[in-house]
């Protein structure tokens, strides 16, 4: 359309005389005082008779005022011309995985007239200077109920196609007539052969301190393919910022990550005491993924000052399943570190008894000997118990030759346990008085809402 609108005009002219008019008789039109014309002849009409006809302007949206002249007699009244009037401009793209993208669009009525079942096609070709491609149509790649006058509306349209570069055409359609299709379409290219990788770094966890004074660190953290091809083999890891550059830098290969795959890795590197920066990355520039920095994560993680020799457990459990007699089965990991300055030589022993309403539940407990390898590194232990449904506790008490596990005057302070498997823990420490051999270091962990059978049985 050229920007004017098909507008018919119904007219009525009636003879309110008594004797039949004169002779044929020409109806003007006259629209916004402009363009005077003839649009109809009329007969002679007997008195009190009246005859009906049509004629159509081409006319802007809108209202306007139509004048009619037959003879001596003259009538004004406003008209509207009303139409569909779509635009579409697209957003751009983006991957949102497993070999498809999202296009993005605006759809806007600027028009007087409701578009009803608008529908959004799509086609794609490849990009002249791009080679091979593949070809392709959308009829109804999305669609719209209703779109009313001045109403916009953001759209997404799924394409999934072969890796290559291409040239996509969105088109808004609709039913309802008349409407513009002046600037209803609109291109955008779109490159679908890149890998989009992101990074993304779960908890920190501090393990012991080493001989030297470092820290033993743990962080895990994922890699995913956002993109709509494989990655091929690609190298992630973590960077230390400091000086000398790269000191306790850890590189892997991966194997390639396919479009919309993930892969985990849990690094362990130790750091000096006090503030460290970390660069967490996958990935390079050849490795074709968007310029966008979502393959690299910076951190900053704080080592504290090693305190002297100091024994610490940190406790996971796990409700795995529950048995015919009513008993829960629950994977338990302890993890035993030495926080002090000095290292701690001697074998632990450590108890596990089961506790309900502070007494001992019977056949139900573990014992293990616990090392660390150069006096400060954690040796994680897991086992497995049967407990009643209820509120149970768990305490750990822990032996050893050591003289002082905690320096004078220190006295154990209450910390939030880790949640896992949708069991809450509540950890408290206790020590002993005075500077007695063996010194006992206890922790109780308190497992909140054993007896839900909704989870898993074994």
């Amino acid at each position: 359309m050229d920007g004017l609108i098909e507008t018919r005009v119904s007219v009525l002219v009636t003879n309110l005389g008594q004797s039949p008019g004169p002779a044929a008789q020409p109806v003007e039109a006259e629209v916004d005082g402009f363009d005077a014309e003839v649009v109809h002849l009329v007969t002679p009409l007997p008195g009190g008779e009246n005859v009906s006809f049509n004629f159509t302007r081409r006319l802007s949206p809108g209202d306007h005022t139509l004048s009619l002249t037959l003879g001596d007699a003259a009538d004004t009244t406003k008209i509207t011309a009303r139409a569909v009037d779509l635009s579409l401009i697209a957003l751009g793209s983006r991957v949102t995985g497993n070999g498809f993208i999202a296009i993005d669009a605006t759809v806007t009525n600027h028009g007087n007239l409701a578009a009803e079942s608008v529908a959004i096609s799509a086609e794609w070709s490849p990009d002249a200077e791009s080679g091979p491609g593949s070809y392709g149509r959308l009829e109804r790649a999305a669609s719209i109920p209703r779109l009313d006058p001045g109403e916009n509306v953001e759209i997404s349209v799924p394409i999934q196609a072969p890796a290559g570069s291409y040239k996509f055409t969105l088109t808004a359609h609709t039913d309802t007539t008349p409407a513009f299709k002046t600037r209803n379409a609109d291109e955008t290219s779109v490159q679908m052969d890149y890998v989009d990788l992101e990074v993304a770094v779960g908890k920190v966890r501090r393990l012991g301190y080493r001989a030297d004074g470092s820290r033993l660190l743990e962080i895990p953290f994922t890699v995913t393919n956002r993109g709509v091809a494989p990655s091929g083999p690609i190298n992630a890891g973590v960077l230390c910022l400091a000086e000398p550059p790269n000191y306790c830098s850890i590189i892997q290969t991966l194997d390639p990550i396919q479009p919309g795959a993930a892969a985990n890795l849990l690094l362990s590197l130790a750091l000096p005491q006090g503030e460290s920066t970390l660069r967490i990355f996958a990935g390079g520039p050849e490795d074709r993924f968007q310029s966008d920095d979502k393959n690299v994560r910076e951190i900053n993680v704080q080592v504290a000052e090693r305190s002297p020799p100091q024994l610490s457990i940190e406790v996971d459990t796990e409700v795995t399943g529950y048995w015919s007699d009513g008993m829960a089965g629950v994977e338990v990991t302890a993890f035993l570190s030495n926080d002090g300055r000095r290292p701690f030589e001697d074998p632990v022993q450590v108890n596990v008894t089961c506790l309900r309403d502070d007494l001992p539940i019977d056949n139900c407990g573990h014992s293990f000997t616990a090392s660390m390898d150069d006096g400060f590194e954690a040796d994680a232990q897991t086992f497995d118990l049967r407990l009643p449904m209820g509120r149970v506790s768990l305490r750990f008490d822990l032996y050893t030759d050591s003289a002082a596990t905690h320096p004078p005057g220190q006295r154990p302070g209450t910390h939030p346990g880790r949640h896992k498997g949708g069991v809450g823990l509540l950890q408290r420490q206790t020590r002993l008085p005075g500077d007695a051999i063996p010194r006992r270091l206890l922790r109780r962990m308190r497992l909140l809402g054993i007896g839900d059978h909704s989870q898993v049985a074994p």
